[in-house]
């Protein structure tokens, strides 16, 4: 029986949350959302593989974001082949070209799914690396006095999704509606102010005595000047004092300066590392 790929549709929640709750072969990069939520919001993010009435696949990709996506979640039922992944790439790579999508990006969560890239365009790019810092210790830095923290509400989200732009290059820039969800779950958000203006800001979210860095963003033009060792500083004092165990945060290998960061305020490495793949539709394909 052949393979049909065809959208999403809401009476596929239930075959879906089956396929993704049965499956061996599952990739979820959701950051802020449930499953079940991401399949109520984005619909239309989706596409679904069946072969008759029996889902075998689906994949689903964020709203570009200044011409890049990352693949958000993807099922393969345990008794489906290469052809049905390969088929609902080229359904993706279709949608994506027409929407001036450049650059997609594929963080592997789950080993079993690097085989499968290079034979879908895929190069490795780079790791996502993760600092880890107990707490019991004094804080071993001091700041920039000059630096005001505040709390982040509603109201700054526009100044906020501004500044991330700003601060990270594609694809790893956060959109306006990811930054609310993670406020809407933070335990600690953050605004740093230099001569009343906001340059940088934090968000952080917390599992019983854990907390995880989720986000650091400084204007880079205002790099250099103690900004994010001032988040840092007010960010650990006040999860110490809540009785936080530890804290953890995850950066890019390439990116040196955080790195350099996180060291001087008593971070290091876990080894817990991710892989990060990337493929770029060219001008000539995207046309073609």
């Amino acid at each position: 029986m052949s393979l049909s790929i065809r959208p999403y549709a809401r009476l596929d929640y239930e075959a879906a949350l089956d396929l993704l709750y049965e499956s061996r072969r599952t990739h979820q990069h959701l950051d802020w959302y449930r499953v079940g939520r991401w399949l109520e919001i984005y619909p239309q993010h989706v596409f679904t593989a069946w072969q008759g009435e029996r889902l075998l696949g689906l994949m689903s990709f964020s709203e570009p974001l200044h011409g890049s996506t990352w693949l958000r979640l993807l099922a393969l039922a345990d008794r489906a082949t290469e052809d049905v992944l390969g088929l609902l790439w080229q359904a993706w790579r279709t949608r994506l070209r027409v929407a001036g999508v450049r650059q997609v990006g594929v963080m592997v969560v789950y080993g079993w799914l690097a085989p499968y890239l290079p034979a879908l365009g895929f190069h490795y790019s780079e790791d996502i690396v993760t600092f880890f810092r107990p707490f019991g210790s004094d804080l071993p830095f001091r700041v920039n006095g000059r630096v005001q923290i505040e709390s982040a509400y509603l109201q700054h989200l526009g100044e906020m999704t501004v500044l991330d732009h700003t601060a990270f290059q594609p694809p790893w820039q956060m959109s306006a509606d990811e930054i609310r969800q993670a406020q809407r779950q933070a335990a600690s958000c953050t605004l740093a102010l230099l001569d009343g203006r906001i340059v940088g800001y934090q968000i952080t979210t917390r599992h019983q005595d854990h907390a995880h860095l989720a986000r650091l963003a400084v204007d880079p033009s205002m790099q250099g000047r103690g900004i994010g060792a001032a988040l840092l500083y007010h960010l650990l004092s006040g999860l110490e004092r809540r009785h936080v165990r530890s804290v953890s945060v995850n950066t890019q290998m390439s990116n040196v300066n955080s790195q350099k960061l996180y060291v001087r305020c008593g971070f290091s490495r876990n080894g817990y590392d991710l892989p990060v793949w990337l493929q770029t539709l060219d001008d000539e394909e995207r046309d073609s």
